[in-house]
């Protein structure tokens, strides 16, 4: 008896193996609801993986294949797709089908650009697209409006568009590793965002309106051209951890003492001479 008999299976993981194929029998498993064949030396994806109608997770990750076939547009019920460290630089058409989309993982690829539909996948709550060589991004990402959780980190880019002060549910931003000297005022607006990483980017300072981040938990600002905080930060009363670590800043202000929730201070690498006593 082959592993087609298991008509119960709900989740298969396949992960690191050494499969450079897979039996067409995978799809009598029709209460599949969760697939992981990432880390295979995978060179095709086979068509009848569009025939798992009720697969929620499908993780193919580290693969060996080139292109997606298009039966993973029939995957109506999808709501995870991880397709990260390939080199994919372009996501196919049918994937706009994939309506109940939540996360989606197209990190270390080689994506130059994103496609315009990826902007209608509205149920989307996370976002990965870091680690690829993209140098802009999309006005049309702000229309994600369901958006928790977007990475963007270790790419090109030089600007942010304005539209991404749109994502009023966005709760974490990573933008760190890239070429950034400032961000929009409009990142002022994301009144739910509780963890901003901005590390390892080229700041010299950022915008007033970060001060109306009043959910803001974590802020990573570490490895940038920072010579003095803005006071605007000390409106952040429910900030818990502050990395300001191998920046430019050789003075604290005293309100820093006014953000009492603060759990860890990182001042590491800085030029400091002496602390803020009142």
């Amino acid at each position: 008896h082959s592993i087609e008999y298991l008509t119960n299976l709900k989740e298969l993981n396949l992960r690191i193996n050494n499969l450079s194929s897979l039996p067409e029998s995978l799809c009598n498993l029709s209460n599949l609801q969760t697939l992981d064949i990432s880390e295979n030396p995978l060179s095709t994806l086979p068509e009848f993986l569009g025939n798992l109608s009720n697969l929620k997770t499908l993780n193919i990750s580290e693969t060996g294949f080139y292109v997606l076939p298009e039966c993973l547009g029939n995957l109506s019920n999808l709501q995870e797709l991880n397709i990260s460290f390939h080199d994919f630089s372009s996501l196919p058409k049918f994937l706009a089908n994939l309506s109940s989309l939540q996360k989606l993982n197209i990190s270390f690829n080689n994506f130059s650009t994103l496609p315009e539909f990826l902007g209608k996948l509205s149920n989307l709550q996370i976002l990965d697209i870091s680690d690829n060589p993209l140098s802009s991004l999309p006005e049309f990402l702000g229309n994600l409006s369901n958006l928790q959780t977007l990475y963007i980190s270790n790419n090109n880019l030089s600007s942010l568009p304005e539209s991404l002060g749109n994502l009023s549910n966005l709760q974490t931003l990573s933008i760190s590793g890239n070429r950034l000297s400032s961000l929009p005022d409009s990142l002022g607006n994301l009144s739910n965002l509780q963890i901003l990483n901005i590390n390892q980017n080229d700041f010299y300072s950022f915008p007033d309106s970060l001060g109306n981040l009043s959910n803001l938990k974590i802020l990573n600002i570490n490895e940038n051209n920072f010579s003095f905080l803005p006071n605007s930060l000390i409106n952040l009363s429910n900030l818990q951890c502050l990395d300001v670590s191998y920046t430019k800043i050789d003075h604290l202000s005293p309100w820093i003492g006014l953000l009492k929730q603060l759990i860890l201070l990182d001042l590491s690498g800085l030029d400091l001479r002496s602390l803020p006593s009142e």
